[in-house]
């Protein structure tokens, strides 16, 4: 699941950078697409807290005033926030991977990797969140990777060796969750997705459609509409399937009987096909832009 907030952010950094507008206009017309949706949603998530959490006037008043800096009233809000950061520092990057060579951004992704392995390398020395390879960690990586690979995928090694990499990173993701797995381990920063098995999956997963020819492919225009329809209203979609998902579905106590398996086919499929409906719905009027971004 994780390998999806990953590849987001890769391909986001693919289609961003480098941007060639003023940071004036890209925050313009960047922030003018989320920003109103995260204030309406926000709003949502916290007022169901004050409503049915109890979490008091205080705490309602807190969490609104906390909007600028942290997602607040739900925990699924945080990737808003991340894309918000990484937005941020766009205007910074794109004047160097302009002039970046393939080797400039190759040695940039170098350190990075290395950050990937601190969860590991914590294991044998008491390694402080504020170490040297700190400040290259993170999602700024994946973003700076998409641009990598869309400006030089076809003179890389991935391009030259796509078959072999595609393993190698499947293996790298699998081993250490067999070895967490056998030493009973607690795995969550170590499968974290800016660890490097995590990432390796990532990559592997590009890797893996790249190789797809879609031209070649038989897709009906239906099929093609359909994605479409979907891509354009995939943000209303992740900001209200939450609310679905888990203050709704999760409460249901008949489905919360049955099989993980039942009950996850059926959560999703209601969560989904509710959380599309709504946001096709909302698309039709006038104020679609400040709750889906459309």
């Amino acid at each position: 699941m994780m390998a999806g907030v990953a590849l987001f952010f890769m391909l986001s950094g693919g289609l961003l950078l480098p941007s060639q507008l003023s940071p004036k206009d890209f925050f313009k017309r960047r922030l003018s697409r989320v920003v109103g949706p995260i204030v309406f949603w926000t709003m949502v998530y916290a007022m169901y807290q004050y409503f049915f959490d109890g979490i008091g006037l205080k705490q309602l008043g807190l969490e609104i005033l906390g909007m600028p800096f942290s997602n607040q009233g739900a925990p699924e809000l945080w990737f808003m926030y991340t894309l918000l950061g990484l937005y941020l520092v766009t205007p910074i990057l794109s004047p160097f991977i302009t002039k970046a060579k393939r080797e400039d951004m190759e040695l940039y992704l170098l350190i990075w990797g290395i950050s990937l392995l601190i969860p590991y390398l914590k294991l044998l020395w008491n390694i402080p969140d504020s170490g040297i390879f700190t400040y290259v960690s993170g999602y700024v990586g994946f973003f700076f990777l998409g641009s990598y690979l869309h400006r030089f995928y076809n003179d890389s090694i991935f391009f030259r060796y796509t078959n072999f990499i595609i393993v190698i990173c499947i293996l790298l993701w699998i081993i250490p969750m067999v070895v967490i797995k056998y030493l009973d381990m607690n795995g969550g920063e170590l499968m974290d997705v800016c660890a490097f098995p995590l990432a390796a999956l990532t990559i592997g997963i590009y890797l893996i459609v790249k190789k797809l020819n879609v031209e070649r492919c038989n897709i009906t225009s239906l099929f093609y509409n359909g994605i479409v329809n979907i891509s354009t209203l995939s943000f209303g979609i992740y900001l209200s399937h939450a609310y679905l998902c888990k203050r709704f579905l999760r409460n249901w106590e008949w489905l919360m009987e049955q099989h993980i398996i039942v009950e996850l086919i059926i959560n999703v499929s209601i969560s989904f096909l509710l959380a599309w409906l709504f946001s096709w719905l909302i698309s039709k009027s006038k104020w679609s832009k400040y709750i889906i971004g459309v």
